[in-house]
């Protein structure tokens, strides 16, 4: 678990950072240009850093699912070797989904204005920029979601459905409610990302950007990195622990 824990916490970081810099860059010194490279570019890692971490997501569920479903096999099953093929998979299609949709921009013929409606160089915004059709985009959006994005979600949502059935056989409550509270966390950060994700592009290029695209592509570009760190460091019963000395603590003085 803690080997995938570090995946993704690199996938968070990286992803944020691709984003959130160009703001602070945007903030900081007043210029909000960026060459077409640079947006290309920005675009290409942050399509890379989502797209892996939906594999690492997917990972990390058949992790919880051979812990609770199989637990005395899982330190068969889940091998230092096992796990760093599995990390290396969830990377190596990460990159090949990748590849597809930064090329789209690429066949823009002509742009209406250069001014991109968003606080990042979005591949919905800058799409919508084209003067050209958007359909063949929006086909080989769907094209590549059917291909990549729905495996990885439809593993991890059967893996839960294994787990969730597993935890009902549990005799014992407080043995339920524990193995509840290690995967209720994490399926709901996959729900709510896969949501987000597709409610901003499962749908037609055409639609215009709206303040409610962006603030939901804040909740997922800076929300999410934010969130997932306290709520893993808080099942560690080390961190509970340590927290509990500095309340203890505060309390005293």
């Amino acid at each position: 678990m803690y080997f995938f824990l570090v995946n993704l916490s690199i996938l968070d970081m990286s992803y944020a950072t691709t984003t959130l810099c160009t703001v602070i860059k945007f903030y900081l010194t007043g210029d909000q240009t960026i060459s077409f490279k640079a947006c290309i570019a920005q675009i290409y890692l942050y399509v890379i850093f989502v797209n892996c971490e939906v594999f690492v997501l997917a990972a990390m569920s058949y992790d919880r699912y051979v812990a609770i479903c199989n637990p005395l096999q899982y330190p068969l099953i889940m091998t230092s070797r096992s796990c760093s093929l599995m990390s290396l998979i969830t990377f190596i299609l990460g990159f090949t989904d990748s590849v597809f949709l930064p090329i789209s921009i690429c066949w823009i013929t002509c742009f209406r204005t250069i001014a991109v409606n968003h606080f990042f160089c979005d591949l919905r915004a800058v799409i919508q920029l084209s003067c050209d059709s958007t359909v063949l985009v929006d086909y080989l959006i769907l094209t590549e979601a059917a291909i990549f994005s729905l495996p990885p979600l439809f593993s991890t949502l059967i893996s839960y459905m294994y787990i969730i059935r597993a935890i009902l056989k549990i005799r014992l409550a407080s043995g339920r409610q524990k193995a509840f509270s290690t995967c209720s966390s994490q399926l709901i950060i996959v729900i709510l990302y896969y949501t987000i994700i597709f409610c901003l592009y499962l749908r037609p290029m055409s639609m215009p950007t709206t303040s409610y695209d962006k603030l939901f592509t804040l909740l997922y570009t800076a929300g999410t990195p934010l969130v997932n760190p306290l709520i893993y460091s808080l099942k560690n019963e080390d961190v509970k622990s340590a927290f509990r000395r500095i309340f203890k603590r505060r309390q005293n003085y």
